[in-house]
């Protein structure tokens, strides 16, 4: 227990599980939030105009993005991600093995035992999903016990920090800007096809292909600002498998997973431009500097 002590110093130096980094990560989150909030409300304002009236309509468009984001993790909605994701329940002989890897993980992190799910894709992967998921794949299951602790403790950290919740709350947010850009889509193909034949509906088209750009174009702030936050929050869940006692583990584990070579030039902008995760490489890098000093 001494060494925990030490390892906790480490994460908020190193990690930011407390103190500037962790007020900063939060800070993050939510401008992209409130970003996404007024694009949605602009959005939904441009949808609910024809059937709202006018003076009510800016409260009507606020409820409506506030109410999403609200209930965006009620059990309905978690169901439906989780159909979307292809997460299914576990059957029993890999919900018994998991259990039992998580076990001393979950005591240490202080939160209850999560639903263990499977998720139906082939490779070796596992997700924290909602409030209280963890969903591993058949591929995973494939590397020992200790392998996989160590991959099962960061999921674990992302579920202690609610990274998943806060994805979702995102997402879910993001309804009415999808429904505008697919309503506009709509309107594109019709006058677009009916301009083959009458060219004045060529021009009627102009709008809704305006429209859409400029909701393509205000969608990538709060998307790139969605990339760095969700980096961030890898190195945070990362940290966490050194204070549960995972951190070799993790470091095994994440170099079964994935190739841990040093990315040049190219790829680190790639990684900077497009990627949720930092390279396995600098996470590697970070926990052993972790362990190191704990």
């Amino acid at each position: 227990m001494s060494n925990l002590k030490t390892q906790k110093t480490g994460l908020k130096d190193e990690f930011g599980l407390e103190g500037n980094v962790k007020k900063r990560t939060t800070a993050i989150y939510v401008l992209q939030l409130l970003l996404t909030f007024v694009i949605n409300m602009m959005a939904a304002i441009m949808i609910l105009g024809f059937f709202v009236p006018n003076k009510f309509l800016s409260i009507a468009a606020a409820i409506l993005v506030i109410a999403l984001g609200v209930f965006s993790n009620t059990p309905v909605l978690q169901g439906l991600y989780k159909k979307l994701s292809n997460i299914e329940e576990a059957p029993p002989e890999v919900e018994s093995r998991v259990r039992h890897i998580l076990e001393p993980i979950i005591e240490r992190a202080g939160i209850p035992m999560p639903t263990i799910s499977i998720m139906n894709i082939d490779c070796l992967n596992a997700c924290a999903f909602g409030k209280s998921d963890v969903a591993v794949t058949i591929p995973i299951l494939s590397i020992p016990d200790d392998a996989l602790a160590g991959v099962l403790a960061h999921e674990v950290g992302h579920l202690r920090n609610m990274d998943s919740v806060k994805s979702i709350r995102i997402c879910t947010m993001n309804f009415p800007l999808m429904l505008l850009q697919k309503i506009c889509g709509i309107f594109i193909w019709v006058f677009t096809g009916i301009g083959k034949l009458i060219n004045l509906f060529n021009f009627a088209a102009l709008p809704f292909v305006f429209i859409s750009l400029l909701f393509g174009i205000l969608q990538v702030i709060p998307e790139k600002i969605g990339l760095f936050l969700s980096r961030q929050q890898e190195f945070e869940a990362d940290a966490a498998t050194v204070e549960f006692g995972q951190g070799e583990n993790f470091i095994v584990g994440m170099t079964m997973i994935d190739e841990s070579k040093k990315p040049g030039i190219i790829a680190r902008l790639r990684y900077f431009w497009s990627s949720t995760h930092p390279p396995t490489y600098d996470r590697i890098k970070r926990v052993k500097k972790l362990i190191s000093e704990s």
